[in-house]
This record gives C-alpha cells, sequence and structure tokens, in this order.
C-alpha cells in the first residue's frame, strides 16, 4: 500500500493508482488526505473497531499472528473508540495460550468487548480475571468487564 505513493518525493497517494507508475496516467488532483484518512481507518480498524448492529467493540481482528512470535507482543494505548478510551496488550504465553490485558477509561459497549486474536487453531478455554468462562466461539471471546486479563486456550 505504501508503495502506491504518487509521485515519490511528494510522499501522496492519488486517487487512482495504476499499476505502471511510469506509463502515462491521470493521478487526479493532489493532495488527497481523505485516502491519508482510509489509511488511518484501516490500521485503526486492525486494532480495534465498533461494529453498531449490536452495539459491540471488535479488538485484535486485524492483527497478524506472526506479530506475537517470541518476545514481541501487541500494545494499545489510549486508542479512541465510541466507548471511551481503549488500552490493551496481547501476547503469547506459550505454544497454545494468549493473553490479553485490557484497560483504559472504556464504558462497557451494551454489546460488550469481543476479542477476535490471531489463533493458529480454535479456542478451547478462555479465562477472564481468572474465572473460566463459557462466553467463547472457535474464533473470539467476549468479555465484559474493564478492567481484565483475559486467557485464551487454542
Amino acid at each position: 500500500f505504501l508503495a502506491d505513493r504518487r509521485i515519490p518525493p511528494w510522499n501522496q497517494w492519488p486517487e487512482i493508482s495504476w499499476h505502471d507508475p511510469k506509463g502515462p496516467s491521470f493521478i487526479g488532483d493532489m493532495p488527497h488526505s481523505w485516502i491519508g484518512g482510509e489509511y488511518i481507518l484501516s490500521i485503526r480498524t486492525m486494532l480495534a473497531y465498533e461494529r453498531e448492529a449490536d452495539q459491540s467493540l471488535f479488538i485484535a481482528a486485524g492483527i497478524h499472528e506472526d506479530w506475537l512470535t517470541g518476545p514481541e507482543r501487541v500494545s494499545v494505548t489510549g486508542l479512541p473508540t465510541y466507548y471511551g478510551k481503549l488500552s490493551y496488550t496481547l501476547s503469547r504465553e506459550g505454544p497454545d495460550r494468549l493473553r490479553l490485558v485490557l484497560s483504559g477509561d472504556l464504558a462497557m459497549p451494551p454489546g460488550k468487548v469481543i476479542v477476535q486474536p490471531p489463533l493458529p487453531r480454535p479456542l478451547v478455554q478462555v479465562t477472564v480475571n481468572g474465572a473460566q468462562t463459557e462466553t467463547f466461539t472457535s474464533q473470539s471471546a467476549l468479555c465484559d468487564a474493564c478492567p481484565a486479563e483475559i486467557i485464551m486456550f487454542f
């Protein structure tokens, strides 16, 4: 996506981006800040997004499994949402376990928080704040508390 910025020294995203950057083509008027805004929105959506249909907050749905290899973790701090500022860390704690620590100035959404982490296999067990819960599917876990520590086994 970043490679399609035109004209390279301008560091801009054109309205239209052709495969061959040297070919005769139209790139629209510049700059297109709405395209930059869409880029920011796509990054934000990888980390968290609101689903208006049931007023739920999805987190971690766009995180790639490779981002959690070894000691690596994903951290989000103060991300604005409809329900307040969201913070969380997601890390791998062994070959079959993920740990998510949820915090922030977050009012619990009516549809709750839905954690949808990158999983190599289906979820088989989830604990929220040390208590085992049955509110999960093979791909996501439901959380109704903030702050919370969520352990997901797969």
